[in-house]
């Protein structure tokens, strides 16, 4: 679709430029705020030849283009050939807007996204190591292929993106806010400094201000607080400037963002992570031994949002203890149910789309989960449409409940939280075990996608809030 066509379409689902009080462009979207939001028109939206996202909320027509040259190209052609006001970053009246139509999970999602590149290629190679250890085994027992210098190296380097990824994450966040990328990546390199690893490693203790600094990597280098801590060092950086002398502006916001941010996020996740290890792991402990059922289904419906907080290390304690002395744990298939509820909202989304990167994206997303590689699904695209992500929950607890139901078991700890290549460690002689996990795999995949697909299509028929 040539660009005059482009922005034809989009005065027309607006109403005509005369129904639009302002513009605003931000990366790949425009922000289109209405006079009056009943003179949309968004019977265009059916049509092959339309492949942007719009979203509607409230009186602001958010509309996701290809790329973010093409969104500049098309806000530029909006303000500067037709009578649209462009909106300054000053303006109360969108900020107030802004303020109502913002998305924690979209913000993530946008943070997530340059990432993905580099993420999905990781996965990939990490399935094709595991299709190749896979078939070794099969043909051969010798164990030696992975005592191979170039099998370990390629393997280090599919692992080193998801190692890296606090610097990652908190680069992207500090570009999307454009605050000081350099100090972001100091944040979130914090973790990998030698003394501060040994004591997220349990190698050392130390305690900051009285509260002990756990031993959990997991829970310092999950998104939400790398994000956190990023947003505040923006917010940090922008009135420190405002207000300091000119001769300190610059290097003393990137100072106190450091002084201050580094040990306050020690200090309350160290508060969160005492809070877990006290209470959490053995709420969850006596849930599963009262009401087993249940607590599968729960934490097969919850365990993404534990994942993505980094407190999915409260149930390993509880797997271990399951396995040691009953010789078999309950709640480490609900961690490959909830795995599985993303990969089939992931390829929903990519059936519904009729956007080229989307769908891509999405296809190779669901794939890479389905083989152990989550988080392209969760974050990229899952994120990205909340009925997605709220789906693939509810996929994961139905999943869940059957499993539960059931009694699926698994015997053996895996590398992974779920992956197809790992279905054979449910085989059981003499039971249906793996029959039943296979069931409950698929009813959260296929209740997780068509929940997506119907829901993204009814929603596509009302205008108070339309996702292509």
């Amino acid at each position: 679709m040539n660009r005059r066509q482009l922005v034809s379409d989009i005065l027309r689902i607006t109403g005509g430029e005369d129904n639009i009080r302002g513009a605003e462009h931000q990366l790949r979207a425009i922000t289109l705020v209405l006079k009056d939001r009943t003179k949309a028109d968004f019977s265009i939206l059916s049509t092959k030849q339309f492949t942007a996202n719009v979203h509607l909320e409230g009186d602001r027509c958010r509309i996701e283009l290809e790329s973010e040259s093409e969104a500049l190209e098309v806000f530029n052609t909006l303000t500067g050939s037709y009578h649209v006001h462009k909106i300054a970053d000053g303006e109360q009246e969108i900020k107030l807007e802004a303020k109502r139509s913002f998305s924690v999970l979209h913000f993530v999602s946008d943070v997530f996204r340059p990432l993905l590149p580099v993420i999905l290629g990781a996965g990939l190679i990490k399935v094709i190591l595991g299709i190749i250890l896979l078939l070794n085994q099969l043909i051969s027992d010798d164990p030696m292929l992975m005592d191979e210098p170039i099998f370990n190296l390629l393997s280090m380097i599919a692992n080193t993106p998801v190692y890296l990824l606090p610097v990652l994450i908190a680069v992207s966040t500090a570009y999307r806010l454009r605050s000081n990328m350099y100090v972001a990546a100091s944040i979130g390199g914090f973790m990998f400094y030698p003394e501060v690893s040994m004591w997220l490693n349990g190698e050392k203790t130390a305690r900051l201000f009285g509260v002990e600094i756990i031993s959990q990597p997991s829970l310092y280098s999950s998104v939400p607080w790398v994000i956190l801590a990023v947003i505040v060092s923006a917010y940090l950086e922008r009135k420190i400037n405002s207000r300091a002398p000119r001769a300190f502006q610059g290097i003393g916001a990137s100072i106190l963002s450091l002084v201050i941010l580094v040990p306050l996020m020690l200090l309350i996740l160290g508060i969160i992570g005492t809070f877990v290890d006290d209470y959490a792991g053995e709420w969850i402990s006596s849930l599963v031994e009262s009401a087993p059922v249940l607590a599968v289904m729960l934490i097969a419906a919850f365990f993404s949002l534990l994942m993505i907080a980094g407190l999915q290390y409260c149930l390993f304690p509880i797997i271990i203890y399951e396995i040691t002395s009953a010789g078999y744990s309950i709640v480490l298939p609900a961690m490959f149910v909830a795995m599985f509820g993303h990969a089939g909202a992931a390829l929903a989304v990519a059936l519904r789309s009729r956007r080229g990167e989307t769908k891509r994206t999405a296809v190779w997303s669901s794939v890479v989960a389905l083989l152990g590689v989550p988080e392209p699904a969760i974050y990229a695209v899952n994120m990205s449409k909340r009925i997605a992500f709220y789906s693939a929950l509810l996929g994961g607890g139905i999943g869940g409940l059957y499993m539960g139901l059931t009694s699926v078991s698994i015997s053996v700890i895996s590398g992974s939280f779920g992956s197809l290549f790992q279905i054979p460690l449910f085989i059981e002689e003499g039971s249906l075990n793996v029959l039943h996990a296979c069931i409950g795999l698929a009813v959260s995949f296929v209740v997780a996608g068509a929940l997506t697909y119907w829901l993204t299509g009814r929603q596509a028929k009302i205008t108070t809030s339309l996702e292509v």
